[in-house]
């Protein structure tokens, strides 16, 4: 066992609890009493009874040994001690008999076992002719025996065979020398003599107050006692019901002769339980109150009645001093006489309180030396004994204001001070709990200890009571009032901090800082300490936080987010811990949370993976205080993906708010994070943050007209036109935006396109102004839905700018769903290639032409195409104005045409079979010869079969060929000239394409030719030339039809076309 100053118990350190044995050890001059209880006893007739009274822990037990020890000299006089609590609740005057019987040494079972079941005995009876009788019976039960063994020995012998007589006297003799049939005539006489002459008398257990009472008066005669002293302890602890019950089972044996009854008990106890017990069976006597109260019973129940005279103060220190002054062990280490009078309060009495009182200081002095040797308390106990006396006193005698201490450990000097002033001013540390409860205390109003009482309410003594005990504290307090303490440290018996490393004074320092909320203070005493005792603190203040309770809680919870929020204390390994305990703290109030900690609130949770944490990050993201503060909400949102996962919607309002806002910090935190999670924050406030950007805008423009309204107003004064406040200017909003495109370009480029979107979905000028600002570097668009926005706003721009824009998409692009867009943009772009006022410069078309081309790269057909656009606006001529303007359309399509955003197909086989229509008309257009609908049908047949032959499929197929030529020969308004000159060219391209031309009309004849040479001379050579490729004449009749030519002088006569052709044939 370790002893002293290690913390472990010296034999000498505790006082045992027992009573007093003799009269050497005899403190209180109790054998005094004892004297006078044995001349009592021993000088007045038997039957008696006598009470000593005392109350709880006076000695009365010692009393009781005290008279055991003068009584055992006298003769005839046997001393018997029976403990009532012990048998309480059993059957009292069984073990009543069984424990005199036991003392006087009696081991009949009449006075004991046979008191629960009673007995049974048996006796054999002869009476007269019983012998007669039986010698009867067993001479027909012998010849019974014998005739069964005689048969049974028979019917062997038949069974096995042979000679007869020899078998069955074999059997006879092996039978009797076995012994079988004596047993048999034994064993039937026993039975016989049993039931015959035995007789059975059963005695019931007592049960009866008349058959105790009868047996305990055999008792004592069997003693042969003169005198029977019986001392009946602690009745007073009893239960109040059990009270009653014992008595009246005690008073069963009250009047039995020779005995003297003393009842040991608290007279206080003792009566109240009997008022109650009885209150209801004895009627009220208003007259004589006496007989209707529980002393009144009492004083018929006992002749003669002792009190244990009260110990005064002196006595009462005295006594404990007296028990501790020479012994060993720690009272050899202390001041005894200084301890022991703080340590028992004035109102003390009883002995077995002064022996509580000096074994739980014993106890708690050797736990404060173990706890400072193994470093948790960090103090000398032996320096500090008066304020353990103080701090023992405080919670044995009043327990409930010990605990309180826990609230403040200076509570003593809060009520002391209190109580002299109810209004003193206890220092702004002082929290209201405290203070509260102190002046409770200080007006008598709080109860110091726990009542025993069965009434469900308070009652005007109850209240009494607390009262006086709230008194007895004042006046402890006041006459210890020099006594420091006791210390918040021998209060917990652990020094705050020392099991987290932390020297005492700064971790209660730390400790009181957290519990005022004194973050400035709390974060200035941290500033002071090394990184690596940082975390020593946090553990110090989350065991705080657990074992705090109301506002404490929330003050030190909040101290502990406001140390997270330091990043050179290290969260890992106590993150798990402080998450759990401080999640439910915040949840339940989380607008409590001061703004200043919410950063460290969030930091905290983000170092940990449990399902609490995710509530603390719920928790800091709905803070209002986020809302009106963009770097701090930036500050936490730069942790986006825990922040997206926590309350996605809360981000969203967020990021919107702060972005429209007059601070940059949330534009500058998301160009901080990583292109994935900028990606992800942007397609998530996309929509929403349009609509919040044109309220600005709208905001704005309101503000503007009102200003306009207002300066142009005469009744107005000039004053009165700045008094509404100018919004945010959207341009702050568009550059911020601008910045984080320009910044995302390079960066990230799902979170470019969604500023894209953003800008174009405000359908604003200036939005679109800053896309083509940065259409360079933006990277290409694969998304639809943002394709179909730059489509959208390709079309509010100018032509000339459409190449930047269509440059935005990806030339790998879906565009099967965007058909729409585009068509609308090709039609713009006709109707402004055609536009007669303004057309587009041919470059233009071309490079927005090609622009389109570059996304239109699936095969002809399976992308939109400008044809249907422009073929809506031609149509048959039937006049040479006509005429002119198909031709202007047609030279406005020939870009389109070469970028092959035309499908020349459709085309031309739209404008041949439109020719067609034209020239078999019945009808003669109006025209003029070399006039432009000469013209155009000359251009159009031509530019129809032109690539006739060709490995494009841009072409007319033979018969869509041949119709238009079938067309052609037909045609009935042509001038004649013209009529030839139209046939032989549409032949001879027929002819070069490959087209058999076996089943179209003859060609004209070689007369036809000579006219037409004698009026055309200007084209007549390779009219001329084709007509002889196609007709192949024999020289005769090429001479026929170009000699009228070739007498005059003219161009044919050296056309090389015509020569060479002429030549070969």
């Amino acid at each position: 066992m370790l002893h002293g100053s290690h913390g472990g118990l010296d034999p000498d350190d505790l006082i045992q609890d027992r009573e007093v044995e003799d009269a050497q050890s005899d403190r209180l001059a109790h054998s005094h009493v004892a004297d006078q209880l044995r001349d009592v006893s021993l000088s007045v007739p038997a039957p008696t009874n006598v009470a000593v009274w005392g109350p709880w822990g006076s000695g009365k037990s010692g009393v009781a040994n005290l008279l055991k020890g003068q009584l055992q000299r006298e003769r005839d006089v046997r001393f018997v001690h029976f403990d009532a609590f012990k048998y309480a609740e059993n059957p009292l005057r069984r073990n009543f008999i069984i424990a005199v019987a036991t003392a006087l040494g009696i081991k009949d079972q009449r006075f004991h076992e046979e008191l629960y079941s009673g007995r049974v005995t048996a006796e054999l009876k002869f009476g007269q002719g019983d012998i007669r009788r039986l010698l009867i019976t067993f001479a027909q039960m012998f010849g019974a025996v014998v005739a069964f063994f005689a048969a049974a020995m028979a019917l062997l012998a038949w069974v096995r065979g042979g000679a007869f007589r020899p078998a069955f006297a074999d059997l006879a003799t092996g039978a009797l020398k076995a012994g079988i049939a004596p047993a048999a005539l034994l064993t039937s006489l026993t039975v016989l003599v049993s039931r015959t002459l035995t007789r059975e008398h059963k005695t019931e257990a007592a049960g009866s107050d008349e058959q105790f009472e009868k047996l305990f008066a055999e008792l004592v005669a069997r003693s042969r006692m003169k005198r029977l002293v019986i001392f009946v302890d602690e009745l007073d602890r009893c239960a109040p019901k059990d009270v009653v019950a014992t008595l009246d089972a005690l008073r069963t044996f009250l009047g039995v002769n020779g005995c003297v009854f003393i009842v040991a008990a608290d007279q206080q106890a003792l009566e109240e339980a009997l008022t109650r017990a009885l209150e209801q069976a004895t009627p009220a006597d208003t007259v004589n109150p006496y007989y209707s109260s529980g002393s009144g019973y009492l004083d018929k129940v006992f002749q003669y009645q002792i009190s244990l005279p009260p110990l005064l103060v002196p006595k009462v220190t005295g006594f404990a001093a007296g028990l501790v002054r020479e012994r060993g062990g720690l009272w050899a280490e202390i001041d005894v006489d200084l301890i022991v009078s703080i340590l028992v309060p004035s109102h003390v009495r009883s002995p077995r309180r002064v022996k509580a009182l000096l074994n739980t200081f014993a106890l708690t002095y050797r736990l404060a030396e173990r706890r400072a040797a193994e470093g948790l308390l960090e103090t000398n106990p032996a320096t500090r004994a008066e304020e353990i006396a103080k701090l023992v006193c405080l919670r044995v005698e009043f327990p409930l204001f010990a605990r309180d201490l826990l609230l403040d450990h200076r509570l003593c000097e809060y009520v002391l001070a209190l109580d002299a002033d109810k209004e003193a001013d206890l220092g702004a540390h002082v929290r209201r709990q405290v203070r509260d409860a102190a002046l409770r205390y200080a007006s008598l109003e709080a109860a110091v200890d726990r009542q025993l009482s069965s009434s469900n309410g308070e009652d005007g003594e109850e209240s009494s009571v607390r009262t006086h005990h709230g008194r007895q504290l004042v006046a402890y307090l006041k006459r210890t009032k020099k006594v420091a303490g006791p210390g918040r440290d021998l209060v917990f018996m652990e020094t705050s901090g020392s099991i987290f490393g932390l020297p005492a004074s700064l971790a209660e320092a730390l400790e009181q800082q957290a519990q005022n909320a004194d973050l400035d203070q709390l974060s200035a005493s941290v500033a002071g300490l090394p990184a690596a005792e940082r975390p020593a603190v946090l553990a110090l203040l989350l065991q705080q936080v657990r074992d705090a309770i109301g506002l404490e809680e929330t003050n030190i919870a909040t101290a502990v987010l406001s140390m997270c929020g330091d990043e050179a204390v290290s969260l890992n390994a106590l993150a798990d811990a402080a998450v759990e305990t401080l999640a439910p703290i915040l949840t339940m109030n989380p607008q409590e949370l001061p703004e200043e900690v919410l950063a460290g609130c969030w930091r905290l949770a983000l170092a940990s993976d449990r399902p609490a944490a995710l509530e603390m990050r719920q928790v800091t993201l709905r803070h209002s205080a986020l809302d009106d503060s963009a770097p701090l909400a930036a500050q936490l949102l730069a942790s986006p993906q825990p922040a997206l996962t926590a309350d996605p919607q809360r981000v969203h309002a967020l990021v919107c708010r702060h972005l429209v806002g007059e601070d940059d910090a949330m534009a500058n935190m998301l160009t901080a994070v990583s292109p994935q999670d900028a990606a992800a924050m942007m397609a998530l406030v996309g929509a929403e943050l349009s609509k919040q950007v044109l309220a600005v805008f709208e905001a704005h423009d309101e503000w503007t007209d009102s200003q306009t309204t207002q300066s142009e107003s005469v009744t107005v004064a000039p004053d009165e036109a700045d008094d509404l406040p100018e919004p945010l200017d959207p341009s702050v909003v568009l550059e911020r935006l601008s910045g984080l495109l320009e910044h995302w370009c390079r960066t990230a480029r799902p979170a470019a396109h969604a500023v894209v979107g953003l800008l174009l979905g405000l359908n604003h000028k200036q939005g679109r102004d800053i896309v083509e600002q940065f259409a360079a570097e933006i990277p290409p668009v694969t998304d639809v839905a943002l394709a179909r926005s730059v489509l959208s706003a390709t079309e509010r721009r100018h032509v000339p700018l459409w190449s930047r824009w269509l440059g935005l998409l990806d030339a790998q692009l879906a565009i099967g769903d965007l058909e729409e867009q585009f068509n609308r943009l090709l039609a713009k772009l006709w109707n402004e290639t055609r536009s007669a006022d303004k057309p587009l410069n041919p470059a233009v078309v071309t490079e927005a032409a090609d622009s389109f081309m570059r996304l239109f790269n699936q095969p002809r057909g399976e992308h939109p195409d400008i044809t249907p656009f422009i073929l809506q606006q031609l149509s048959a001529p039937t006049s040479d104005e006509e005429a002119a303007e198909q031709m202007r359309l047609l030279t406005a399509r020939l870009p389109m045409e070469s970028s092959g955003l035309l499908d020349r197909a459709a085309f031309t086989k739209y404008q041949a079979a439109t020719m067609a229509e034209l020239l078999s008309d019945a009808g003669e257009p109006d025209y003029s010869l070399d006039g432009p609908l000469l013209a155009y049908v000359e251009a159009v047949t031509g530019d129809c079969l032109r690539d006739l032959g060709s490995p494009v499929d841009d072409v007319l197929d033979a018969q869509e060929a041949c119709a238009l030529v079938r067309a052609i020969d037909g045609c009935s308004w042509l001038p004649a000239h013209d009529h030839t000159q139209l046939r032989i060219r549409a032949r001879s391209l027929l002819t070069e394409g490959g087209v058999g031309t076996d089943e179209l009309p003859p060609l004209p004849t070689a007369s036809d030719m000579a006219d037409y040479a004698a009026h055309r001379r200007s084209r007549a050579g390779e009219v001329l030339a084709d007509w002889v490729t196609l007709t192949q004449p024999s020289a005769t009749v090429l001479l026929s039809a170009v000699s009228a030519a070739m007498r005059q002088p003219s161009s044919l006569q050296t056309n090389p076309t015509l020569l060479q052709t002429a030549f070969e044939i």
